[in-house]
């Protein structure tokens, strides 16, 4: 446990201890709601579309720690998700050439 809440506070330290939604300031703001709404369609459980609703919220409003991270992390996972094969942009324009 000690490692984990240094780890923790040393990453939260390096994003100057950001506390905020996580969808604010995020780009393409739509498109994670999508994703949101398109994972909670997946709960084999309750009403899908207040679960939806409950997640939308709760990324649109209430403040977490280390959100910019933690929303990268969901972009990286949805381009696992989907099948990307590549990730950076430079590598597209390498195989075309």
């Amino acid at each position: 446990m000690l490692i984990f809440f240094i780890g923790f506070f040393t990453l939260w330290a390096t994003y100057l201890f950001e506390f905020k939604p996580l969808l604010k300031d995020a780009p393409d703001v739509l498109e994670k709601v999508q994703y949101i709404s398109q994972f909670a369609q997946r709960v084999p459980f309750g009403n899908k579309e207040a679960i939806a609703a409950k997640l939308v919220n709760f990324a649109q409003n209430v403040p977490i720690p280390l959100s910019t991270y933690c929303i990268v992390l969901l972009g990286i996972a949805n381009q696992v998700i989907t099948g990307q094969q590549q990730y950076f942009f430079w590598a597209n324009i390498i195989k075309t050439v």
